[in-house]
């Protein structure tokens, strides 16, 4: 039953425009066959036009849907191995070391607008008057 599903969808686009198009023809002689109304004829083919387009249109849809699930199918990708994430240095590292691997370093030259803290390294903001570690900016 689930073999081969995009080919049933491309099958069912055709079907499924087909209808619609029967559809529009049969609202077409529906109108046409109208006693009492004026410009029949204008109406009855703008539907009949109408009817087409939209059946076009909705059918390469369904037949898009088709081809993209066919070709799916085709390029199964269950039997590839899942790519596992590698750090800077190339080396693959578990989820836990992830959390850690993806924090930043401490920056060790300080940008402008920075000082670094003679005693314990750590690089602060110029409106910081005095580091974590009790240190007085130099």
């Amino acid at each position: 039953m689930f073999k081969n599903v995009g080919e049933k969808i491309k099958v069912f686009s055709a079907i499924f425009f087909f209808l619609l198009l029967i559809g529009a023809l049969v609202g077409a002689i529906i109108i046409w066959s109208q006693r009492y109304m004026d410009a029949k004829f204008i109406i009855g083919l703008g539907t009949l036009v109408g009817g087409f387009f939209v059946a076009l249109f909705t059918a390469l849809c369904i037949q898009g849907y088709g081809i993209i699930i066919a070709d799916h199918e085709k390029n199964d990708v269950s039997d590839i191995p899942s790519k596992k994430a590698t750090d800077y240095n190339g080396s693959l590292f578990n989820d836990m070391d992830k959390n850690n691997a993806m924090q930043k370093a401490p920056k060790s030259v300080p940008a402008s607008g920075e000082w670094k803290c003679p005693k314990c390294g750590k690089i602060n903001q110029n409106y910081v008057g005095t580091c974590g570690c009790g240190e007085i900016k130099p």
